[in-house]
């Protein structure tokens, strides 16, 4: 279908027409033409072009990319399958997706890497396997990086869990070099941390719950960035969440390492002490912490040291959270929700400018794992994606795709939206 957006505002600081009020024409799954508002619309330009997003106020931008999502199929199916977390992420605003290796088989070979790959043409959200370092996640022997790089990886992690073996860290960071794929690590020293419930402090202290300190992060992030100027690679720190973390990556940075991070969107909304409710939907690894913490995270997206912000989208059964919250599992699903929680909180604390955002959600994370950017100009294809940031709207249980419930926003109500997705020659519109 050839399509008119009508009457849209470009929302891209890397595109010469940021700011400026367009309408699109996509045609074959190009963006065919781009013409300013305040540009005479010769009727010829409208023919064979179908008005499929009326003017609304709407906003555009290049499609948004989350690094960081787990989707447990094969493996656990009942609670999220390709389909369904590609449909939370079109949902979500997102054209591409980056999944973890945390499936049953992981994504360890080249057949694993297939089955993903083999369900892409299926929907309009493009999915990259991330896949293992080491066979199994388990930290004891590497994986045949060269022929799951061939065989379409965009980036190598253990996904939810650590890799504590310093020999294995530091050769599968010279292995990925040349490569040019990162490693991405979820620093975590486990002894630290076995059997913590949340962050470790006062609250954990009244709540009789054992904590995580933030030194467990902090001392493997000052490790992997020595092994890094030691071994050289490139290095992706996943899910950071302490104020300490964010000086150690900004100093490695202003040192020239080849460095960069990650924050989930929830870690902005929530602190240590929320917890006093014992919702076991608050329950994240790594874990809320304090007011200081936040505000470092917030420091640190504004001036650059926080390249991407993720949905971290980790689905669980009901069983695994309708329980006590010591016994429950670790994650919260985010597709749906990233960035309308990034803009209700930036917008409510007048922190990131929308730009900003944008970088954050969608041009940084392709530029750290090494994919083509997308732009919006004429002759190139038409990766969108369509939003407001001004509408209110409340996340309802029946209105979400994803398979899975286990969130705390059920009911809260957030300020801006993402309307709808063009890519690969497809649109998902709202309504």
């Amino acid at each position: 279908m050839n399509s008119w957006i009508q009457d849209i505002e470009i929302v891209d600081t890397h595109a010469e027409l940021h700011g400026s009020r367009v309408h699109i024409f996509v045609k074959d799954g190009l963006i065919d033409r781009i013409v300013p508002l305040d540009t005479p619309l010769p009727e010829e330009y409208t023919k064979g072009f179908t008005l499929i997003i009326p003017p609304n106020s709407l906003k555009v931008s290049p499609g948004w990319f989350d690094m960081r999502t787990t989707i447990p199929d094969p493996g656990g199916e009942h609670m999220e399958t390709l389909q369904s977390g590609a449909a939370a992420a079109a949902r979500g605003g997102f054209t591409e997706v980056a999944l973890l290796p945390d499936t049953q088989p992981p994504l360890q070979s080249k057949n694993d890497i297939r089955y993903l790959l083999e369900g892409n043409p299926k929907h309009p959200v493009q999915l990259h396997p991330i896949a293992c370092i080491t066979k199994n996640r388990a930290g004891v022997d590497l994986t045949e990086m060269m022929d799951l790089a061939q065989a379409g990886a965009v980036a190598f992690s253990d996904g939810q869990n650590s890799l504590a073996n310093t020999h294995l860290f530091s050769t599968a960071l010279q292995y990925l070099e040349p490569l040019k794929k990162p490693l991405i690590h979820r620093a975590l020293e486990l002894e630290l941390c076995r059997f913590g419930q949340m962050n470790e402090g006062y609250t954990s202290t009244i709540l009789g719950l054992r904590g995580i300190p933030h030194i467990a992060e902090e001392i493997m992030i000052q490790r992997d960035l020595s092994l890094l100027e030691y071994a050289g690679g490139r290095l992706h720190f996943a899910l950071i969440s302490s104020a300490r973390s964010v000086e150690l990556i900004r100093d490695a940075k202003k040192r020239g390492l080849a460095v960069s991070c990650d924050i989930a969107a929830h870690q902005l909304a929530f602190v240590d002490a929320d917890l006093n409710s014992l919702d076991t939907n608050l329950k994240v690894m790594p874990p809320f912490r304090t007011e200081a913490d936040r505000e470092a995270l917030w420091m640190g997206l504004k001036d650059g040291t926080i390249d991407v912000v993720v949905s971290d989208h980790l689905p669980q059964d009901t069983e695994s959270k309708n329980i006590e919250f010591d016994r429950a599992e670790f994650g919260i699903i985010g597709l749906e929700t990233t960035f309308a929680l990034l803009n209700t909180l930036s917008h409510a604390k007048n922190r990131l400018s929308l730009g900003e955002m944008i970088l954050k959600v969608s041009h940084n994370p392709r530029a750290i794992l090494g994919l083509p950017p997308v732009r919006i100009q004429e002759n190139t294809p038409a990766n969108l994606t369509l939003f407001d940031t001004e509408s209110n709207w409340t996340l309802e249980p029946g209105s979400m795709l994803s398979r899975s419930r286990n969130t705390p926003f059920l009911g809260k109500t957030f300020r801006g939206k993402a309307r709808g997705i063009i890519n690969r020659n497809e649109i998902v519109y709202e309504g």
